[in-house]
């Protein structure tokens, strides 16, 4: 278990000297210290439940997040984790493992975060699709649909099946289809992948800048996001809607 110097000091307060027999308690391997104020009772506790308590408000994201998720095939030791406002990366040794901090956006840092419990310890973890998207704020961006595509399955060896299985259990989701209405979306109150510009804003108008769906004659609208499968795993798309007779 997870405790402040102040609360075993506390449980010590019938002692003479409670800071000494703390310090006789943690040579003796009674207590372990994790970082300046603060200490863990249970030596063999896993380090991404400590991650919360040692540096935060943070979420366990990024390659660790990745590798948990099995999305990528690497293990990663350091237990990596998103923090935001904080302006500078931190990075902690310990007897327990390394734990590295850097900043997300802060409007995105709240989204797509689950709260775990395992025994008597809580700690909080990026959703899959989200410890994706973090970790690719921390890339280079790409001009295009076929670099995003190659930065996923080369760079971080994420296999296209995967990519697929992104939100699948979610609740959220879009349809998409090149046969759909473009307002469609504000007729029925279901998300889709076509709608017209004025009903996004300006960080999605970026999005498709970035990811080359816009071009110089549709600038007002975007249509399905040309059908691009990784495009369409990445938003969400669960449902594609086709005109009876016609080939898919």
């Amino acid at each position: 278990m997870i405790k402040t110097t102040a609360m075993l000091l506390e449980e010590l307060r019938e002692y003479g000297s409670p800071k000494s027999k703390l310090a006789r308690m943690a040579e003796r391997g009674e207590c372990f210290p994790i970082t300046r104020g603060l200490y863990e009772t249970d030596r063999n506790a896993p380090a991404y439940l400590l991650a919360g308590s040692i540096y935060g408000p943070s979420y366990i994201s990024f390659e660790y997040a990745l590798s948990r998720y099995g999305l990528i095939p690497e293990a990663v030791y350091a237990v990596t984790c998103a923090t935001f406002e904080k302006k500078k990366k931190k990075k902690y040794e310990t007897p327990f493992g390394t734990f590295t901090y850097r900043d997300v956006p802060s409007e995105a840092f709240p989204l797509g975060i689950r709260l775990v419990q395992e025994g008597d310890y809580f700690y909080r973890i990026a959703e899959p699709e989200k410890a994706l998207c973090d970790q690719l704020y921390t890339m280079p961006p790409v001009p295009n649909t076929q670099e995003l595509f190659r930065l996923l399955t080369e760079d971080l060896r994420i296999e296209e099946s995967e990519i697929g299985k992104l939100d699948e259990k979610g609740s959220f989701s879009r349809y998409s289809g090149t046969s759909i209405t473009r307002n469609a979306t504000v007729m029925t109150g279901t998300s889709s992948t076509q709608y017209y510009w004025s009903l996004s804003n300006p960080n999605v108008v970026q999005f498709h800048k970035e990811v080359g769906n816009l071009d110089n004659e549709a600038m007002f609208s975007f249509s399905a996001l040309d059908d691009r499968t990784i495009l369409n795993a990445l938003t969400g798309v669960k449902y594609y809607v086709n005109r009876s007779g016609q080939n898919t």
